[in-house]
């Protein structure tokens, strides 16, 4: 399974997460529906992390550590109407976006480079659960992930 990244995974920092990292991309890809996007007019069983860049980048910065990016959208030819793409920062500085397949072809290299910033102040885990839908969103789909991995793998520590 291909993984969007830019840096070195591989880097002791970060210890072996890219296999850590697929498996979890495996499992969001099972368990993602309408109901955990923001966007489920448009979302489809055959593009399953649409509408979840927000909501999976809190559950990665939650398992992974480092930081989460944004970049808006605006002017990205096709894109416009998603408004804002969230993204990790790793902890050894590489980044990763585990909903890259959102986007057709290589126009995942279309999105600007991300910042840690939204309207001058610092995105955190807090300023995105502020927002009710989206805390609910991750809710769903942080419970969904833990009992398909409890399933796949055992208890989750």
């Amino acid at each position: 399974m291909e993984l969007w990244h830019k840096g070195n995974l591989e880097d002791p920092k970060v210890l072996d997460q890219e296999g850590a990292l697929k498996e979890y991309l495996e499992i969001l890809l099972e368990v993602c529906s309408a109901e955990t996007s923001a966007d489920p007019d448009n979302w489809t069983p055959e593009n399953p992390l649409h509408g979840h860049c927000a909501v999976v980048a809190l559950l990665v910065q939650k398992e992974f550590g480092g930081k989460l990016l944004r970049a808006s959208l605006d002017g990205v030819a096709g894109y416009e109407q998603m408004r804002s793409h969230y993204w990790n920062e790793l902890l050894n500085g590489s980044e990763v976006d585990l909903t890259a397949k959102q986007f057709r072809g290589n126009d995942r290299d279309l999105v600007p480079p991300g910042s840690n910033l939204k309207d001058g102040r610092m995105i955190t885990p807090e300023s995105l659960l502020e927002n009710p839908l989206t805390k609910n969103r991750y809710e769903l789909l942080r419970n969904r992930i833990d009992k398909r991995w409890d399933e796949k793998y055992g208890v989750k520590e």
